[in-house]
């Protein structure tokens, strides 16, 4: 069994699975932490604990609450993952677009009853039916308020709601954009200029969601 396991849902669903771990946890050998962003350095200092040798357990666990994790820390989560530690990783996220799919594919996944996020829906069918000078717009503008929250909006409901009925090039954009969004130094503002250029012009009444 994978020493990694992905919990994509709420935090009280996944401390839940965790038979018995809370948030304010003083076992030595259990370390929970939250990251708004979790960046190389503190994939870095992950892989040094857990390299130590435990206390009183058999292996130490590692519960981590993540919301963004750039692509140069996966990269190295991947490779902490096939490393033979004696720890155990528990990675809670809202969404599974948070981490690049061959992170995924190295951890065991629960998900837990979360749901299609309704904003995050709505954000992607209003960028979809814009024209594109539209789009523009409201990326010139998203990115001037360092708007954050509607950047991954647009794309988690871009990925929950339309995998299946975009075309193959606009998939691609969108595949493309996740997999560089977190990267540091990346721009926001040019990866979403390029995804809205390259989307079709979908309206509301053409919408058909592929969930």
């Amino acid at each position: 069994m994978s020493h990694a396991v992905l919990h994509i849902g709420t935090r009280s669903d996944a401390f839940g699975a965790l038979g018995g771990i809370s948030e304010t946890e003083t076992d030595p050998d259990v370390i929970v932490r939250e990251y708004a962003t979790f960046g190389i350095d503190d994939a870095r200092a992950l892989r040094h604990e857990a390299n130590l040798r435990p206390v009183v357990r058999d292996e130490r666990v590692f519960v981590l609450i993540l919301t963004t994790v750039t692509v140069e820390a996966q990269n190295a989560l991947l490779k902490i993952f096939e490393e033979p530690l004696a720890s155990q990783f528990h990675i809670i996220v809202s969404s599974e677009d948070t981490l690049i799919p061959t992170l995924r594919s190295r951890m065991r996944v629960e998900r837990y009853a979360t749901g299609i996020d309704p904003n995050a829906q709505a954000l992607a069918q209003a960028f979809l039916a814009a024209p594109y000078t539209e789009r523009l717009a409201d990326v010139a503008a998203g990115a001037k308020n360092k708007d954050d929250a509607w950047f991954r909006g647009v794309l988690r409901g871009l990925e929950e709601g339309y995998t299946k009925t975009l075309p193959p090039d606009a998939l691609t954009a969108v595949v493309f954009v996740h997999m560089y969004i977190e990267h540091r130094g990346a721009s926001k503002k040019m990866l979403f200029e390029y995804l809205a250029l390259s989307l079709p012009v979908i309206s509301h009444t053409k919408q058909n969601l592929g969930v």
